[in-house]
């Protein structure tokens, strides 16, 4: 058997404008993804840890260092004292750069449950990293917060516009700015909020899905009382006066 992936490369060319991913069926009878890059591709499970080990019998090296300290705070009766070494961080970053790569395979794919669930699972991560890491240690991941809160957004808001909940979809934007001008707080960089890319697509994002939704029943009542009252036909304003109070008197009994 030849070891040559040649063949395979010029069959699937690489695009430098877009992210290549594609799924396929593995000799093993499971279902893998592939990411296609420019020396080369990835192959990945689209469950568990994504080059398919068990680190200590585990899902994850990250699932393994959970289950150590929850031993620690069982034997101890605190969280105080247990603290990661440089390798063990080292080793959940590697670790969560497979991640990485398979979440932005899953967004090319559209596979938005998926991406959700990897870009959760990394900022989980970064949350362990910033509790329990050296000092010196935790910016070396905590730097790619915005990006994986950009990320994780980005899959809520695309699965909630996919079942046309357009409502759902802006307040995942909402939460995505929130989350983002936090992290800024946190670090002592508020002034970095305005400049923020993250923040300015999504707000963007959200002008966007405003402009193309459809209207609710009391926008456009309202929208037709505004435009009844310019016109100053004040019949029809009456009358769609009363229509809104009566669905919003609705509205606030239920």
């Amino acid at each position: 058997m030849s070891l040559d992936i040649t063949e395979i490369l010029d069959n699937w060319p690489f695009r430098h404008d877009e992210i290549v991913a594609r799924r396929i069926m593995g000799d093993d009878g499971k279902e893998k993804v592939q990411l296609r890059l420019d020396l080369g591709l990835l192959q990945m499970e689209v469950d568990g840890r994504p080059d398919g080990r068990r680190p200590h019998g585990h899902e994850s090296y990250f699932a393994f260092q959970q289950s150590r300290l929850q031993a620690f705070r069982e034997r101890t009766g605190t969280e105080e004292g247990f603290v990661l070494t440089d390798k063990e961080c080292e080793e959940l970053r590697r670790e969560a750069f497979q991640y990485y790569h398979r979440y932005v395979a899953f967004s090319a794919l559209n596979d938005y449950e998926r991406l959700i669930r990897d870009t959760d699972r990394n900022l989980e991560l970064l949350e362990f990293l910033w509790n329990y890491a050296p000092p010196d240690e935790r910016w070396g991941a905590e730097q790619f917060r915005p990006y994986l809160i950009m990320m994780n957004t980005r899959g809520k808001v695309l699965m909630s516009l996919e079942a046309k909940d357009f409502t759902a979809a802006l307040l995942q934007i909402r939460t995505g700015i929130r989350l983002l001008e936090e992290f800024f707080r946190k670090h002592g960089h508020e002034d970095a909020i305005p400049e923020c890319q993250e923040i300015i697509a999504l707000r963007k994002w959200a002008v966007e899905i405003n402009e193309k939704r459809p209207q609710t029943l009391m926008e456009r009542l309202r929208n037709e009382l505004a435009e009844a009252v310019q016109n100053e036909d004040y019949e029809r304003a009456a009358q769609l006066r009363d229509q809104l109070r009566m669905w919003e008197a609705l509205n606030k009994h239920e």
